[in-house]
């Protein structure tokens, strides 16, 4: 066995010594799989800053519509606001019928007393379409020219006839003389009132004192 133990050996055995302390050191070492085995201390000595904000992506493509929602409860009632200018339409409508003596020679203002006066006030500015028809009665007999026969306007206290030429009544055989009729457009203005009849001028001679019957008809629409 002396004879054996030569350099050689020496330096196996020397190499087999340290390669199982290696095994012993590697043997201390450990493969860590989880947080759990670290301890918390070195946990927060490991933890970094926070790094800067990187760039906003691009944005993506719009999703599909989703379903309609149900309709909500109805909300409170507003306030009722102020009543706006009355817009285009009609605004009055009559047809009255009435009589009145020719007693003055200058001119006679007969207005209807039925069913009503006919009066009434313009709720806008507007256009009144006015008919007028008469004839005068116990005409028998007379051949004369009578009274020339125009529209009556009453606007307020104010009075005038529709200014324009007038046809004259003419004498008769019969009891009443013949029929005279004219329609025109009025002119109204908001917040007046209006009446409108039958204007008689110069009655004279036999025609003074008689007795005339009309029937006046108008409608208003507001411009």
């Amino acid at each position: 066995m002396r004879r054996r133990f030569t350099f050689a050996n020496v330096v196996a055995v020397i190499a087999l010594l340290f390669s199982m302390s290696g095994a012993a050191i590697a043997a201390r070492h450990y493969l860590i799989t989880s947080t759990r085995q670290i301890s918390p201390k070195v946990l927060r000595e490991l933890r970094g800053r926070n790094g800067q904000r990187g760039a906003t992506g691009q944005s993506g493509a719009a999703g599909p519509q989703g379903a309609t929602g149900s309709q909500g409860a109805a909300g409170p009632q507003g306030v009722t606001g102020p009543q706006g200018p009355a817009g285009p339409g009609l605004m009055a409508y009559a047809s009255n019928k009435g009589g009145c003596a020719l007693e003055n020679e200058l001119g006679n203002f007969c207005y209807p007393s039925s069913p009503s006066s006919g009066s009434f006030t313009a709720s806008a500015n507007g256009t009144c379409l006015v008919s007028a028809s008469a004839q005068i009665e116990e005409v028998s007999g007379v051949t004369s020219n009578g009274p020339f026969f125009r529209i009556a306007i009453k606007e307020g206290a104010t009075e005038k006839n529709d200014g324009l030429y007038g046809h004259y009544f003419e004498g008769s055989a019969g009891v009443e003389s013949i029929d005279l009729s004219r329609t025109m457009q009025v002119a109204v203005s908001a917040g007046n009132t209006y009446e409108f009849g039958a204007y008689f001028g110069a009655p004279t001679g036999p025609w003074h004192g008689k007795f005339a019957d009309y029937l006046v008809t108008y409608t208003c629409f507001a411009t």
